[in-house]
């Protein structure tokens, strides 16, 4: 796992056009898979997710007030798009701020996730994990619903289909990963799991 502190110590630094990953790169500079998801970023949408723990329950949010949400119905973590020159930690802690009032200091980059559809642009979305000694939350989200929810409640919620795949990855602290999900329309059809610095 690539673990940051409040500093940063792997700075993943976005331009307009390009990708630039450096530390990651050079970490995983040997494994041919993430050579290729690196060369292969151009253009594409990146965003960040972050699964917030305290006392044994995730932050999740309930996406139900934006009626041309893809999300709409669903439950997910807290993340976003990043923008213009915008790093992935520094994008990760600007929209778990602007969503939760939360400050993170405690946590951890735990993989990429390559989306691909039929009907939405490709995506991919920076994943992280974090714990949080505080569980105070805004009365008012404008993306949906805020909820600490018990880890063991997870699975029963609407969620896409590819996120029980990496719930299980971090669950089971699971090595940093990359992992491609292919859907047809809202359905998830297969997946493929890499782990670049093994």
């Amino acid at each position: 796992m690539i673990i940051f502190n409040c500093i940063g110590i792997c700075r993943l630094q976005i331009s307009t056009a390009y990708t630039y990953i450096s530390d990651i790169s050079r970490i995983l500079k040997d494994n041919i898979v993430m050579a290729s998801f690196l060369d292969n970023t151009k253009g594409l949408l990146n965003t960040t997710l972050c699964y917030i723990e305290n006392k044994g329950r995730y932050l999740m949010l309930h996406r139900i007030k934006k009626n041309d949400d893809p999300n709409k119905g669903k439950w997910v973590g807290i993340g976003g798009k990043l923008e213009k020159d915008e790093s992935i930690e520094e994008c990760m802690l600007r929209e778990v701020y602007e969503e939760t009032n939360l400050t993170l200091d405690n946590y951890t980059y735990r993989g990429c996730v390559d989306f691909k559809s039929d009907i939405y642009p490709e995506e991919i979305m920076h994943l992280f994990t974090a714990v949080s000694s505080s569980d105070l939350l805004p009365s008012e989200c404008n993306e949906g619903i805020l909820s600490w929810v018990d880890k063991s409640s997870i699975s029963s919620l609407p969620m896409w289909e590819g996120d029980a795949v990496f719930f299980d990855l971090i669950n089971k602290n699971s090595p940093f990963f990359y992992l491609t999900l292919n859907y047809h329309g809202d359905n998830l059809i297969d997946y493929d799991i890499n782990y670049p610095a093994t």
